[in-house]
């Protein structure tokens, strides 16, 4: 401001004076009628000075006295906007006592410092633009809008971890074409060849929340400009708030020089960063981030004839742009924001007969280790007559353990697990606690099958139906069930039983997928089935033969996987090792391929092949699969075996249930209700064991669950294959 004070002595003298002598703002009481009381000072002007004046102030709500003072206070503090009239913008106000004397003035007094023309009031100014014949440039005289940003989004909350904000800038960007429209429209025909100095200074005030802070007291490094006209001048920051002073310069310009510049010569754009979460953050809320944008655009106009719409400084204030509004703000429509907040997820953890407990952690931290000291672990819970072991991903101590430790990159739901405290010292030897026997079953087949599914499946998208009396195309559904989180229900061939689509409904499932061909569940139990599928399509999955089904069911398995390079092979001419593995393979998610003894048949080569599977695993001994099948088959990394049916499903429990503490058993004498607990075991991490009804077979069965310290015992299907006798006798009873 300094050159125009040597330049011109009088209009540099009033002009310096209105800049220098504003105190800070004092709002006029809105029930005075402020246009007449100006109006009233001004009684000795002409009619036209009179009136020009009376159209700025009706626009910007002044109230002037007469007293003159001087008083050294900077930009910053002399140009306030005032928010509320009619809920927008009108422009700056000046403060009401002004104490600036107008009479003892000239009349440049009245352009040198009127206020450029934002807001909805700049309408009153279309006559005189259409009349001075410029109505293009006056269409471009709006209020300056302006809007903030994260990583191009100003609408959405911010949702990132300490570090991605940190990397971040808040970006403000306004568009001042306003500004330059009015220098245009305000100096019409005007051909003077002196050239001057344009300058723009702009001011920021950006207002963080609690739980945000600056990394520093000196942010101004942080500062990234995009309009390569402007200079930081300076950055200061007070506690929450930073003020960024912008100057721009265009030099050695006349007016219509300037109009052949381009309209975005003005605007702002910029990144300010430096910004952090601190300690006082919260998990789950959210905070928003306000700023304000105001200035002077000097033009230096120095003409012996001022009319009332030139102005020597044109002063804005730029408003929130429609397009950006924040929707995490609560700031109104005005005010510029944008809000953020620290990503999270929900860990639940639940106990039965408890209500759960919700805990918020920062996302990729532990429990222990976030930011939010105000969430953390909840007291280890009780149950009469058992200990607390801790928290398990699964029910029943499946799944990994979790503790406040553990780091958490998605919402999660844990459980308590319990062991039963023993009442005696266990059964000599070393052996451990005694588990009780429990049992699932129903009066068939199929009603075991569905008193399963009321057991472990509250609700289910997706059920799994296949045959109920034979078991060739069905031994390798139980990974795509677990996959789909599905329980697997059994139907006779011919006809839907009614039990089976009763249970579908309790289940709320969306989806039915038949595994086998029409030889094993008909095209009209199909048919039928299309009532409880949403899309009335019911999906089959099968092969010409359980081979062949053995192939296509991997190929939906790795659908939904993705190609993991391994797989579970198993005898297609028995079922109990297929359905003894079917627990491992559907706990990790490996399709399960069936093999001849002396035979890879040509559908599994083909799989092996297009599935990229170059390591396996072999459930049963070389009664059931050669070692010369062994040898066509790629990357074994384990044959699972004993010397019968039920030492393999102890071999399999041994080696991939090792810290499980619960099991299930099923008779290796029947397949159906091994197959329909397999999904189960997998999702809950249990193996499931096969039993005869002859003690002396299960020597083995029996030896396991003792020396496994298995606290927990769960019988599936009946009586007839499975007797209690027999269920007691493995648990020592």
């Amino acid at each position: 401001m300094s050159k125009i004070v040597k330049k011109a002595s009088v209009s540099a003298m009033v002009y310096a004076m209105l800049l220098t002598a504003l105190p800070m703002v004092s709002y006029a009481n809105e029930s005075d009628d402020i246009l007449a009381h100006n109006k009233s000072l001004l009684s000795g002007m002409s009619t036209t000075d009179i009136d020009g004046y009376g159209v700025k102030n009706n626009w910007v709500k002044l109230k002037l006295d007469t007293t003159a003072i001087t008083k050294n206070v900077g930009p910053e503090a002399t140009f306030q906007y005032y928010e509320e009239v009619n809920n927008q913008y009108k422009g700056f106000l000046l403060p009401e006592n002004l104490n600036l004397d107008l009479f003892g003035m000239d009349q440049t007094t009245f352009w040198a410092g009127s206020l450029g023309v934002t807001g909805s009031e700049v309408e009153k100014f279309k006559p005189i633009a259409d009349a001075l014949g410029e109505s293009d440039a006056f269409q471009k005289v709006k209020y300056p809008v302006g809007d903030l940003s994260i990583k191009n989004d100003s609408v959405s909350v911010f949702k990132s971890t300490l570090g991605e904000l940190s990397s971040s800038t808040i970006d403000l960007k306004s568009n001042l074409e306003p500004l330059k429209a009015w220098v245009e429209f305000a100096s019409p025909g005007d051909t003077s060849s002196i050239k001057t100095t344009y300058s723009t200074y702009a001011y920021i005030e950006m207002t963080l929340p609690e739980g945000l802070s600056f990394n520093s007291n000196d942010i101004k490094n942080s500062i990234k400009l995009n309009n390569s006209n402007y200079e930081v001048e300076s950055a200061r920051v007070t506690g929450k708030k930073v003020t960024i002073k912008l100057t721009k310069y265009i030099r050695n310009m006349n007016k219509a020089d300037l109009k052949n510049q381009p309209y975005d010569i003005l605007d702002i754009d910029l990144g300010i960063g430096g910004i952090k979460y601190d300690n006082s953050v919260r998990l789950g809320n959210k905070y928003t981030i306000k700023a304000s944008l105001y200035g002077l655009v000097d033009n230096y106009d120095r003409s012996s004839t001022p009319t009332p719409q030139t102005r020597l400084v044109n002063v804005f204030a730029a408003r929130q742009s429609d397009s950006g509004k924040d929707s995490g703000s609560n700031l109104g429509d005005n005010i510029m924001s944008v809000t953020v907040a620290l990503k999270y997820n929900t860990v639940t953890f639940k106990v039965d007969g408890q209500p759960d407990k919700p805990v918020l952690v920062e996302t990729g931290k532990s429990i222990n280790g976030d930011v939010d000291n105000t969430q953390s672990m909840p007291s280890d819970p009780t149950k009469s007559g058992y200990t607390f072991k801790g928290w398990f991903t699964q029910p029943n101590g499946g799944g990994t353990r979790f503790d406040g430790n553990t780091p958490v990159n998605s919402d999660i739901t844990v459980y308590a697990y319990f062991e039963r405290t023993p009442s005696n010292p266990g059964r000599g030897g070393g052996g451990g606690t005694t588990p009780d026997p429990g049992r699932v079953d129903g009066g068939d087949r199929v009603e075991t099958g569905i008193k399963i599914s009321q057991k472990y499946y509250d609700k289910a998208k997706t059920v799994i139906v296949v045959r109920h009396d034979l078991f060739p195309d069905s031994m390798t559904a139980s990974v795509l069930a677990k996959l789909k989180d599905a329980p697997i229900l059994l139907n006779p061939t011919n006809k839907l039983d009614p039990r089976v689509g009763a249970e579908i409904n309790r289940l709320g499932a969306e989806e039915v997928i038949i595994v086998g061909g029409p030889d094993s569940i008909s095209e009209k139990v199909r048919g039928d089935l299309k009532a409880y599928d949403k899309d009335k399509d019911v999906e089959r999955i099968a092969g010409v033969d359980r081979y062949g089904t053995s192939e296509m069911v991997a190929r939906r398995v790795t659908g939904i996987t993705g190609k993991k390079n391994t797989g579970v092979i198993a005898s297609g001419q028995v079922f109990p090792d297929a359905l003894s593995v079917g627990t491992f393979a559907s706990r990790d998610g490996y399709p399960i391929l069936l093999v001849k003894k002396n035979l890879v048949p040509d559908q599994v080569v083909r799989a092996i092949k297009d599935l990229d599977i170059k390591k396996t695993y072999i459930a049963g001994g070389t009664n059931t699969i050669s070692k010369s099948t062994e040898a066509k088959l790629p990357g074994v990394l384990e044959r699972m075996a004993g010397k019968d049916r039920y030492e393999t499903s102890v071999a399999i429990a041994k080696s991939k249930f090792r810290d499980s503490k619960e099991a299930f058993i099923a008779s290796g004498e029947e397949f159906a209700d091994a197959l329909v607990i397999s999904p189960v075991s997998g999702k809950y991490n249990r193996p499931t064991l096969l039993a005869s009804r002859n003690k002396k077979t299960n020597a083995v069965v029996k030896k396991y669950i003792e020396e496994s310290y298995l606290t927990s015992i769960t019988g599936i299907g009946g009586e007839k294959y499975l007797p209690y006798s027999i269920l007691l006798d493995l648990v020592g009873k």
